[in-house]
């Protein structure tokens, strides 16, 4: 499992700005997770040719009368 870059205290700052009431445990169930999310992230995050995006990969059939 990939270790997250932000520390835990950082976390923690960033989880008491969003409001939301969370049990400690879950808390730290999702900054257990956190990295795995940071990889997913990166991965979407990506220059990438607009040829490749999905408005140029969608082919729509076209009904002819």
């Amino acid at each position: 499992m990939r270790l997250p870059t932000l520390s835990r205290q950082d976390f923690d700052v960033l989880v008491s700005r969003t409001n939301l009431n969370m049990p400690p445990e879950q808390i730290a169930d999702i900054y257990e997770v956190f990295g795995e999310v940071e990889a997913i992230l990166a991965r979407v995050r990506r220059d990438f040719p607009i040829t490749q995006g999905p408005a140029m990969l969608f082919a729509p059939e076209v009904e002819r009368e």
